[in-house]
């Protein structure tokens, strides 16, 4: 009996050895476990590995309970559970590399990512600028027109002293008329008095009849030369009229010069908005077709799972270069054909450079697309522009076209959608 107690005593210490080293295993697979976890938070392509690392954890799990079932097998458990734990930190040095592939990845990543941010910002100072010199030239035709409203409210008071002045014409014309009737009155009055002269010897000077005569012809001279006056204030009002009448004439002109220079600038405001919605419709294209490219490789992701589960670092390293070779090629091509259809329509809008575009993609064995007219170009609204009084300001604006330049793809679709950048409107 003895014998026994002692043996189940030593049994009791074996049991208690073993169940320390459970717990100590049990605060490994804890710290596997979170190590699992943060390699998870890290990229999502490392979902396959942690799976696996989670059976392992379940496999811990099971051989544990076994462990606490059956105590007589517990050393060939715990073997076998130090040699899965070394397993679980190969494979962790394992992820350790392919987290720095990563990482190599994503520094890839951020360059192109701050490559387009430039090309961006310098599409966004062009962009600004049109905006800036549209919104002089608008406000240079709000000024011309509040100039023009002035000078109408100035020909119309002019008009009113028009009408002031034929008012005073007529009242001129009355009184010559009444001052012509005096001059007969006082022609016939001047026959008399010859008359009574000739038949009258003498004649007093002082009598009431030669008083009346002096005072009758002193009013005739005073009427004369008030009629004189008149006559000079009329002509001089004529002068006037005549010389706002021509004024007026101009500033009709010019209000319908400006006229035609603000519809041609709606115009041409109208087609920059056109062009803009354009390339707006072609970075959008762009993007879904860097979105397709994304889910393709989504789409092959379980090859690479695969690829990884086999401990092959250098087909992992072959799939991911085939990978990002396959979608740089792609985007090469699509920059290669916005190209060509931008010479295409260079060739076709200015002629002269043609043959040379020719000579050039002939050298090189490339062949320019049919033209497809994507954009409108103000180069056609110059010539009205420039007939109208004014248009050398209009024509800086009117010469520029507006072809489209060439699409860069925005390398940040890849990324997380935390990281992607915004679409910038063109």
């Amino acid at each position: 009996i003895a014998e026994y107690e002692e043996e189940i005593s030593q049994k009791n210490k074996d049991l208690s050895k073993v169940k320390t080293e459970l717990r100590t295993f049990t605060k490994e697979l804890t710290f596997i476990q979170l190590d699992l976890n943060r390699a998870e938070n890290e990229t999502n392509q490392l979902k396959v590995k942690i799976e696996e690392s989670r059976c392992v954890i379940s496999g811990g799990k099971r051989a544990f309970m076994k462990a606490q079932e059956e105590y007589n097998k517990c050393t060939l458990k715990l073997n076998l559970l130090k040699m899965q734990i070394s397993f679980a930190e190969e494979n962790k040095k394992k992820e350790g590399l392919s987290l720095s592939i990563l990482e190599r990845q994503k520094l890839y990543l951020d360059t192109a990512m701050h490559e387009r941010i430039t090309e961006i910002e310098g599409y966004k100072e062009v962009i600004i600028a049109q905006k800036k010199s549209l919104n002089e030239e608008k406000s240079f035709l709000r000024r011309s027109i509040d100039h023009l409203v002035t000078k109408i409210k100035v020909a119309q008071e002019k008009v009113a002293l028009q009408d002031l002045g034929d008012e005073l014409e007529a009242r001129i014309n009355k009184t010559e008329r009444e001052i012509e009737a005096f001059e007969n009155t006082l022609r016939a009055v001047t026959n008399t008095n010859e008359n009574f002269k000739s038949n009258l010897d003498a004649l007093d000077m002082d009598s009431e009849e030669v008083q009346e005569f002096k005072r009758l012809e002193n009013e005739y001279y005073k009427t004369i030369k008030h009629n004189e006056q008149l006559k000079e204030e009329s002509d001089e009002v004529n002068s006037r009229i005549k010389e706002l009448q021509r004024k007026i004439k101009k500033l009709k002109q010019f209000g319908e010069e400006a006229q035609q220079e603000w519809k041609i600038k709606e115009k041409e405001v109208m087609t920059l908005t056109k062009d803009l919605a354009g390339k707006q419709i072609k970075l959008e294209r762009a993007t879904k077709i860097l979105q397709k490219l994304f889910r393709e490789v989504n789409l092959k992701a379980p090859t690479i799972g695969r690829a990884l589960a086999l401990n092959s670092v250098d087909l992992k390293q072959d799939i991911l270069f085939f990978f990002k070779r396959d979608i740089e090629v792609r985007i090469e091509g699509d920059r290669n054909k916005c190209v060509l259809q931008q010479l295409a329509e260079m060739a076709s809008t200015y002629i002269q450079t043609s043959p040379i575009i020719h000579k050039y993609l002939n050298e090189k064995g490339l062949t320019l697309p049919q033209c497809q007219e994507f954009t409108f170009s103000l180069n056609t609204l110059s010539p009205e522009v420039r007939s109208s009084e004014g248009g050398s300001r209009l024509s800086v604006l009117s010469d520029v076209s507006l072809t489209p330049s060439v699409v860069h793809l925005d390398p940040t679709v890849l990324l997380p959608p935390k990281y992607q950048r915004p679409i910038c409107r063109k």
